[in-house]
């Protein structure tokens, strides 16, 4: 089973009455193809409402064994001494779940110091204090790689805490040096940082973070445009203190 993040609009699953399943899988030291097995890291799983369903320990190789609640969303959630608490998202079916090699990870500090430092020239709040969502977003299509998926360069996303508190994405510049606010089609006013000399939506890079965030369940809005089409979705994260959520990618709806 793939880990992404879950849109709230296609997780019909989730308000079923669950049961428990069993959940395995290996933790990597870093995203990269040729990562390794990360011994003694601290795995929590939650359920949507951010409860504790099971915790456990990777062993020597980076394996684990833990429960999680059959047929509805589930929140992971990882640290280790060397690394940032990383956070995943995913969607549990009726049978045990088996992690994919390569989609539980864990970010170094000097990655999320250099995360910092790409965005810091577009983002008034990259150095902010707190959690961040990172990611890449991608075009949603069955049966594709994720990596092989193509960029969503007009997307904007806004992230809510659970008191409502809003907190507005940054973007990259395009590839070239351009404005991400220029070529790249119409956007909504999610991303709006208030800055014209700022990127406005994602453009040719796709990427995108959100800096500064509290501890807890945290609701994204994401949406672009097509051919003067607004396509939105909505999904739900758990960040932990002073962690990161990645989301690579970040799926949007194909148009339809």
């Amino acid at each position: 089973m793939r880990l992404i993040a879950i849109s709230l609009l296609t997780c019909a699953a989730c308000n079923a009455d669950p049961f428990r399943v069993a959940f395995t899988g290996t933790v990597f030291d870093s995203p990269d193809d040729d990562a390794a097995g990360l011994p003694g890291v601290d795995l929590v799983v939650r359920d949507i409402q951010s409860d504790t369903i099971s915790s456990t320990q990777t062993d020597d190789s980076g394996a684990f064994e833990a429960e999680v609640l059959a047929q509805t969303a589930f929140f992971v959630a990882l640290s280790h001494d060397d690394h940032l608490p990383t956070a995943f998202t995913g969607l549990a079916g009726g049978v045990d779940v088996e992690a994919v090699a390569g989609d539980l990870w864990l970010r170094s500090q000097d990655e999320i110091a250099a995360l910092r430092e790409e965005f810091a020239a577009t983002c008034d709040s990259a150095d902010a204090e707190g959690a961040i969502i990172e990611g890449e977003a991608r075009l949603y299509i069955p049966g594709n790689d994720p990596e092989t998926l193509p960029l969503v360069t007009t997307a904007t996303m806004l992230a809510w805490d659970t008191d409502g508190t809003s907190y507005t994405a940054c973007y990259l510049a395009n590839e070239g040096g351009d404005d991400g606010g220029g070529d790249t089609g119409d956007t909504g006013e999610a991303g709006d940082t208030g800055n014209v000399d700022t990127p406005q939506v994602t453009g040719s890079t796709g990427r995108f973070a959100i800096f500064g965030l509290p501890e807890g369940e945290t609701t994204l809005d994401l949406e672009y445009s097509a051919s003067g089409v607004v396509f939105d979705d909505v999904k739900l994260l758990w960040l932990p203190a002073n962690g990161v959520a990645p989301l690579y990618p970040a799926y949007l709806p194909f148009p339809s």
